[in-house]
């Protein structure tokens, strides 16, 4: 299902959703989905950050997606409580400055990350060296982060030298 420029939605029992072109207030009532396993939003131009609650009630989500969010400066501590979450998936939020120190601790199962031209993004947090079972981290396109990730030399290489497969590349 895709639902494009929808102010408000509930469907309890919706396993999967797409959200494009809606404003970042209306990213409040993907709380109420408890059900969802998988969640791409996309498309925002004007947002900064994103409803803090809009995470707090998605235990069985597997899948996050963000993209196109060319504002967005932050994400929600929230993303904590996402237990489940094995993949998560970050592109083009050009003035994405951090991942949440906070947020990403409770990330427990992520077995993927991938961050995607993120330009503005300058350093890892420290939790992600406590994600046991992350097993892939790719990072394309985010020059800084790219030159901090070099393997033993790079001022977050700690933070990520026990990922079995890593794919960092600055182009």
């Amino acid at each position: 299902m895709t639902i494009k420029s929808c102010s408000m939605f509930v469907i309890p029992t919706l396993p999967s959703l797409k959200v494009y072109a809606t404003d970042a207030s209306s990213l409040r009532s993907t709380s109420n989905l408890s059900a969802l396993t998988s969640l791409n939003i996309s498309h925002n131009y004007e947002a900064t950050s994103l409803p803090e609650e809009m995470f707090k009630n998605l235990a069985n989500l597997k899948y996050l997606k963000i993209s196109y969010f060319k504002n967005l400066k932050e994400l929600p501590t929230s993303l904590a409580s996402l237990n489940a979450l094995k993949h998560l998936d970050i592109y083009f939020c050009d003035a994405l400055e951090s991942l949440p120190e906070e947020g990403v601790k409770g990330l427990t199962s992520l077995t993927e990350l991938f961050v995607t031209s993120c330009k503005m993004l300058k350093c890892l947090p420290e939790g992600l060296q406590h994600l046991t079972a992350l097993t892939t981290l790719t990072i394309r396109r985010c020059p800084t982060l790219a030159k901090r990730c070099e393997e033993g030399i790079g001022e977050d290489w700690h933070k990520i030298a026990h990922i079995p497969y890593l794919h960092i590349r600055d182009y």
